[in-house]
């Protein structure tokens, strides 16, 4: 019967979500991952770009356009259909076209344009531009830098899902140590309470004078307010968690206070964190955002090429061959032959101040974008260095508030033994609980540091395995 209750309150937690182990970071980060809105959003984006690659591309597909037309009233029968078919090539900018029409009955003479032979006529063209358009165009502009704009924003998702990560970690820490100064505090003020009933008492026998338990309950007073503003301080850091933990439903979920990890957890594998060492510019050149600027400058140089199109000439090779097929109808038979037809066009803006200027202005664009990524290569150098001397900081900062914690204990300890042996006094003993108290609470702010830091300095280096993103289709 007990292997049955407890079976089923495993399902029941199971099924609830709420099983009595602690919440893990990588729980958070795997929620965050998964039902972030800001990620979500973005991800929404890159969608968006991918469509409007879909939609650039359509400028290459093959148009179809056909017409009819037939006299309803009137002295004249003629009856017309026509079917034309139109393609942009990929390269060289050269366009292909050919046609199907058909006429039946008779036109007037000036629809004489309409008559074909009772099969009808066929027709085949191509349009070749030598100068303008011929090397690049509007069309593979549109393409060329959709493209380059969907790659952008493939870079921005990973640059968003690495600050949701760090901040999903920072969150889980604020929450951890939150908690764990709560407990301390809690800790404090239990011993006040423990200690008020035992001078009560010896108040009441007339052991010790009243004074003794005025300056307890004073403690207890200041105590309890200590763990009134610990405790707000909790159920803040647990609203701020819940934007990254959430329910399977992406809702956020506030973590209870059951599931604070023991305060070992705090302070685990900080001792064995090795730093990445080597060209600190080889480091930075990865970072997704100098990669987002490299597509810029592409996106750039490609509005520059559209620019330097524009100031050429247009100079368009045209050719283009019919054929009628079928008897001889209304027309006569001036429409039974094969027509080729070879022609040129030529136009210049004589003064092209549009194109200089659409150039200009690319030329400009490139050169700014040039000077951020400089700007940009040279502070992230720096902030690698900070981050990097951030770590190793609380590192050192992290071993000195343990010695002190151990110290200020160790007092404490002592103390009571001098108090229980009539050496002190209970004034002292109250500092010493205080202090040890308040140099475990610089240890775990220490520990908390040095997580901010470590999340920082993971996200610079793009550690994904660390951020939990390993697995994140970017």
């Amino acid at each position: 019967m007990t292997r049955l209750i407890l079976i089923a309150l495993a399902l029941v937690a199971a099924l609830t979500g709420k099983a009595g182990a602690s919440l893990t970071l990588q729980e958070v980060l795997t929620s965050a991952r998964e039902h972030a809105p800001k990620l979500l959003e973005q991800q929404a984006a890159l969608r968006g770009a991918e469509g409007s690659v879909l939609a650039a591309e359509g400028a290459f597909d093959t148009t179809l356009d056909v017409e009819f037309r037939s006299r309803a009233t009137g002295s004249w029968s003629g009856s017309y259909l026509k079917a034309d078919a139109k393609r942009a090539l990929t390269d060289n900018g050269v366009s292909v076209y050919g046609g199907y029409r058909v006429s039946d009955g008779r036109f007037p003479t000036y629809e004489d344009q309409y008559f074909t032979n009772s099969l009808g006529e066929f027709k085949l063209g191509v349009l070749v531009p030598l100068l303008q358009d011929r090397a690049f165009d509007t069309n593979r502009f549109r393409v060329a830098d959709a493209r380059l704009k969907r790659e952008q924003e493939q870079i921005k998702t990973l640059i968003q899902a690495i600050e949701v990560q760090r901040n999903a970690t920072i969150a889980y820490w604020e929450w951890v140590v939150a908690g764990h100064q709560l407990r301390v505090y809690e800790h404090l003020l239990a011993i006040a309470k423990q200690r008020d009933t035992a001078l009560s008492r010896q108040v009441e026998e007339g052991a010790i004078a009243n004074f003794a338990l005025l300056e307890n309950q004073q403690n207890i007073t200041r105590r309890q307010t200590l763990v009134m503003n610990a405790r707000q301080k909790f159920l803040m850091a647990a609203n701020k968690l819940s934007l990254y933990y959430r329910s399977p439903k992406g809702i956020p979920q506030q973590p209870e206070e059951a599931q604070l990890p023991a305060m070992a957890e705090v302070f685990t594998g900080i001792a064995g964190v090795n730093l990445t060492t080597g060209p600190t510019e080889a480091l930075v050149a990865k970072r997704p955002e100098l990669e987002s600027l490299n597509v810029a400058l592409d996106r750039a140089r490609q509005k520059l090429r559209l620019g330097e199109n524009g100031l050429k000439p247009q100079l368009t090779l045209m050719g283009e061959v019919s054929r009628d097929f079928g008897g001889i109808a209304e027309g006569g038979s001036s429409r039974d032959s094969t027509d080729a037809i070879v022609g040129v066009r030529f136009s210049i803006p004589l003064g092209q101040r549009a194109a200089r200027g659409s150039f200009r202005s690319a030329k400009a664009d490139l050169d700014r974008l040039s000077f951020q990524r400089q700007r940009l290569m040279e502070q992230f150098i720096v902030e690698l260095e900070n981050l990097t001397l951030g770590v190793e900081m609380s590192q050192q900062r992290l071993m000195l508030t343990r010695q002190n914690a151990a110290q200020t204990q160790a007092m404490q300890k002592a103390e009571e033994i001098r108090f229980a042996n009539g050496a002190s006094d209970f004034f002292l003993l109250n500092v010493r609980e205080e202090a040890a108290s308040r140099a475990q609470i610089d240890h775990l702010l220490a520990a908390l540091e040095f997580h901010a830091s470590m999340a920082s300095y993971s996200a610079a280096m793009m550690d994904l395995e660390t951020l939990g993103l390993e697995e994140m289709p970017l």
